[in-house]
């Protein structure tokens, strides 16, 4: 299953492929702390969702427009809803310095949740750090995929 979530400048996609119990999101666009409780809110009402899945987040083309409480919020807001975050590993896909900031600052409260985040800017460690299969060309066809989808509308 997948789904295209937009709001104002975000637009964020996910698949997931329960065979590889994985999930990849795709996010573009400029973002802020409700856009994200949202996609996750809606990520955990999917019926083929494990909040167990590994997930390799694709923030690439995006752009954060949040403070230090608003990191703050968003992880109480995984802490109340045990639906969105379990025991898993996520790798943060990134392309620049101010990504890799942010994603750092949220990591601090990752002692608060089940899940263990790496930053990464290759997509070879991202599918190492979750421990898949999935190749390369794979991650690439699936990130493509998402991209046309968000472009059409659907």
């Amino acid at each position: 299953m997948d789904a295209c979530i937009y709001s104002n400048a975000h637009r964020g996609n996910y698949k997931i492929i329960k065979e590889k119990l994985l999930v990849i999101e795709y996010h573009q666009g400029v973002g802020t702390v409700d856009d994200a409780k949202n996609f996750r809110k809606t990520q955990a009402a999917d019926f083929s969702y494990s909040p167990n899945y590994n997930i390799i987040t694709d923030i690439r083309n995006f752009a954060f427009n949040v403070s230090k409480q608003d990191i703050w919020s968003y992880a109480e807001f995984l802490l109340a809803n045990p639906q969105s975050v379990g025991v898993r590993r996520n790798a943060i896909l990134t392309q620049t310095p101010n990504q890799v900031a942010i994603v750092t600052l949220f990591q601090q409260f990752e002692q608060m949740l089940p899940q263990t985040i790496k930053v990464v800017s290759t997509v070879g460690a991202a599918l190492r750090w979750v421990d898949t299969d999935l190749s390369h060309g794979e991650f690439d066809s699936i990130i493509k995929e998402m991209k046309g989808e968000m472009e059409s509308g659907k």
